[in-house]
C-alpha cells in the first residue's frame, strides 16, 4: 500500500511541476522505505528524551528526491 500511495504522490508532484520533495522522518518510523525507494539521505542527527521511566535515544533522518 505504502508504494501504491508513494507513486500516486510522485505522479501529482511531477503534474505539479516540482523539482523535489524532503521527507524528514526517524527511527520510530519506516525510514528503510526511503532507503530502497530513491531518497538520499541528506544527514541524520540523535537526539535523547529523558523521559520518568530513562532515555529514550531516537535518530532523525533528512531525506530528499529529487523529481
Amino acid at each position: 500500500m505504502g508504494k501504491k500511495l508513494f507513486n500516486e504522490l510522485i505522479s501529482y508532484l511531477r503534474d505539479t511541476k516540482a523539482t523535489k520533495i524532503y521527507v524528514y522522518t526517524d527511527t520510530m518510523s519506516n525510514y528503510g522505505f526511503y532507503d530502497h525507494n530513491g531518497f538520499v539521505r541528506l544527514d541524520e542527527a540523535v537526539t535523547v528524551f529523558n523521559l520518568p521511566i530513562g532515555k529514550l535515544e531516537n535518530t532523525n533522518f533528512i531525506y530528499e528526491y529529487k523529481l
